[in-house]
């Protein structure tokens, strides 16, 4: 049974942390507030009950069993209103409530541990932004706090010491708690973090269900005439002239995501700011998500020489895009901010689960949807990608046309002779076009904002011999031209950069800036090699383990990045705040290892010699440590001189203490002096014994003022177990009880 109420108070704020953490990621804050407040105040009332009522707990069973059948009505009402999700929370919420008003022995203590713990692990598994990390940190505080008290608790249950007050001083709780939290962020700086499986969730879900009764009977027709030819039927362009358009409520826009698009201008169409996240993905790695691909250029702008699409539908949500693929890296969306109408996925696309009746496949193996994408689409595609030597592959599914050759009229032969001069001696078209990106990525600065008004000149020619600066369209624009001057096949692609990810959360952050475009080039006969020109992004790579320092500094470098290039790097903001700081503590640690190894380096073969000392002496001090303690402590108590009685109680004590504990007799926590008397063999008669026990019950639990003779009596027993342990080395044997 739980003997102390401080039990039942540090649980129920513990639930009250987890709960809170479990809705924090799917409510508002302000409700997340409310309904925390009133659970954990009834929650808190259940505990009181049961507390003041252990006595006679079955009388409140019948009221538990109240919560309980209504914790199963608020579950099945939150199914029809909201999720399986929230409908579990609240159901966990109500069970707890319900056994809390039975709350009674350590198993329901474990209990509560565990129900706790498993809300907070929901919040973590849906949370996508690193605040969570605060309530991860309150828990671990509160925890430390609750199962110390248990544990003290459970001590003294053990040793019938109930009536005891536990006393543990606030400042004593700090330190645990600061340590602990210390520690564990050490450990996650340090510890190697392996990439995740290919288990990401599957699912489709979305306030607005994405259909279009033109595009199924499309598809319908489409599918019929297929079966009838043998063969697959396309449209006319009406992919994306089709179906209502969110168009006039977007909050987000790319002129790359149109069926074509000029390279001058700003990168960004719409007014939300560059730093705002638009999408969250969930996956083994980063990835580039493709909304477009383009392979004819003007010098100016970019054209599809291929405009139809097949409108597929899906089964249940659901539909396999390639019969002859598996898939093999799985990306979960999750859509913040109103987009367009596509579907950003990784290529190649195998197989899609989205909440819709209907989507479009254009030539180019592009999905697009009826309408815009809203916020809060959440979506999954199992795509076929691959590695080779490190370089991100589309794979060999689709093969080059003649148009990923094409170069635009009046070209300059200057860009032929300047790639030949970048390529010279190397000998596959994968080491060409690794060269190219190479050289522009550090000889060229990126710029967010075009500085560009090209009048009737190719932008190309003038990026690449006077400004050399620009945004990633002249970038990509650039090596795409390069690579086909040289023979390569090569297109252009727009999409989303998906390759920075939030460590704490775990999710990949696709921000306004990361709108981008890249280069897809065919070579050596192996297939389409992603390549990324542009120096502002990081390239996605196979990422093998690295520690969570890594992944923290380069989180932050790309925050940094991000905060020049939108003008916000001398603002006061919450990310300018977390990445001063953490530059202040990568410089700490810089610092700090780097004079660690400095003097290493510098006193090596003196440190060895020390080491070899220090080994020596830790030997020799673990066969001599008894004998000097006890002489130490002999010689303290023959030269101490008592003034005060109670405090001569305490030192002799003490030292008797450290006799026994030296001849394999120490006092554990708990020990009565009776029980602690009675590990003694040899060395003290029953009659002393008795007389050590007493004297110390008095001094403890007496009104009486101890005297000089007791203090006296401990002398003359602490030199009597000297003298007897002296004689008997250290063979004195522990007596069991």
């Amino acid at each position: 049974m739980i003997g102390h109420f401080k039990i039942h108070y540090w649980l129920s704020m513990l639930f009250a942390v987890a709960f809170a953490g479990a809705l924090y990621p799917r409510f508002d804050p302000q409700v997340v507030l409310v309904i925390t407040l009133v659970v954990s105040i009834l929650n808190l009332i259940a505990l009181s009950l049961s507390w003041r009522n252990r006595e006679y707990i079955d009388k409140l069973k019948v009221f538990a069993d109240y919560i309980a059948v209504f914790g199963m009505v608020i579950f099945v009402a939150m199914l029809l209103i909201s999720d399986l999700i929230d409908a579990l929370i609240f159901f966990i919420a109500f069970i707890q409530l319900a056994l809390n008003l039975t709350f009674k022995s350590s198993r329901h203590y474990y209990y509560g541990l565990l129900v706790s713990f498993t809300l907070l692990s929901v919040g973590a598994a849906e949370s996508k932004t690193g605040f969570y990390l605060f309530y991860i940190i309150v828990y671990c505080a509160v925890a430390s706090v609750s199962l110390g008290y248990y544990f003290m608790d459970n001590r003294l249950q053990r040793n019938h010491g109930t009536h005891q007050r536990m006393s543990w001083p606030v400042w004593h709780q700090a330190k645990v708690v600061i340590a602990l939290i210390a520690l564990s962020f050490i450990i996650y700086i340090i510890t190697p973090r392996f990439g995740v499986g290919n288990l990401g969730s599957i699912y489709g879900a979305s306030d607005q269900y994405y259909s279009d009764k033109n595009w199924e009977e499309q598809a319908e027709k489409q599918s019929s005439d297929e079966q009838s030819n043998g063969e697959s039927s396309t449209g006319t362009g009406t992919g994306r002239g089709q179906g209502s358009s969110n168009s006039d409520r977007d909050n987000f826009a790319y002129r790359g995501f149109s069926g074509s698009f000029d390279i001058r201008g700003d990168q960004q169409q719409g007014g939300i700011p560059p730093n705002v996240i638009v999408a969250y993905m969930q996956a083994k790695h980063g990835a580039y998500l493709k909304v477009e691909t383009f392979d004819k250029f003007d010098g100016i702008s970019w054209y599809k020489s291929l405009d139809t699409d097949t409108k597929k539908r899906l089964q249940y949500g659901r539909i396999k895009l390639q019969d002859d693929l598996t898939g093999n890296y799985r990306q979960s969306i999750s859509i913040e901010e109103n987009l367009g109408p596509y579907i950003p996925a990784a290529s190649i696309p195998v197989e899609l689960t989205f909440p819709s009746t209907v989507i479009s496949v254009d030539d180019y193996e592009m999905l697009k949807i009826p309408s815009g994408l809203t916020k809060g689409t959440h979506y999954s595609v199992d795509s076929n990608i691959k590695f080779i030597n490190g370089r991100l592959f589309s794979g060999d599914h689709y093969q080059p046309r003649e148009n990923d050759l094409q170069l635009p009229k009046g070209f300059d032969k200057r860009i032929r002779e300047l790639s030949e001069k970048i390529t010279q001696g190397k000998q596959t078209q994968l080491r060409k076009a690794a060269a190219l990106e190479k050289y522009l990525r550090n000889n060229y600065a990126y710029s967010y904002d075009s500085i560009f008004s090209s009048q009737h000149k190719t932008p190309v020619a003038k990026f690449l011999f006077e400004d050399k600066k620009g945004h990633c369209e002249y970038f990509a624009s650039s090596m795409a031209v390069m690579l086909r001057s040289l023979g390569i096949h090569s297109r252009l692609v727009t999409g989303f950069s998906a390759t920075v990810q939030n460590p704490l959360s775990g999710y990949y952050e696709m921000r306004v800036l990361d709108g981008h475009a890249w280069v897809e080039a065919w070579v050596d006969g192996i297939g389409w090699a992603v390549f990324e020109a542009t120096p502002f992004y990081t390239p996605a790579i196979e990422k093998d383990e690295v520690t969570s320092f890594e992944k923290i500094q380069n989180y932050v470098e790309q925050l940094r990045k991000i905060q020049e290039e939108s003008g916000n790097s001398g603002e006061w903001s919450l990310e300018n705040i977390l990445t001063s700081l953490w530059h202040g503590i990568s410089l700490l640690f810089v610092i700090v290892f780097s004079t660690i190894k400095l003097f290493i380096l510098q006193t090596w073969k003196i440190l060895i010699v020390l080491a070899i000392i220090s080994g020596i002496g830790f030997i020799l001090w673990k066969r001599w440590q008894p004998v000097i303690m006890k002489r130490l402590s002999y010689l303290r108590v023959k030269a101490y001189k008592p003034t005060d009685h109670n405090a001569a109680i305490k030192f002799y004590m003490k030292h008797i203490q450290i006799i026994m504990r030296f001849n394999g007799m120490p006092r554990y926590a708990g020990t009565t002096i009776e029980q602690y008397m009675n590990y003694l063999r040899d060395g003290l008669d029953a009659r002393e014994k008795k007389a050590v026990a007493d004297l110390i019950n008095g001094w403890h639990y007496s009104i009486e003022k101890s005297n000089g003779s007791q203090s006296t009596l401990l002398k003359s027993i602490f030199m009597k177990l000297y003298k007897n342990t002296s004689r008997m080395g250290t063979s004195a044997k522990i007596k069991q009880l």
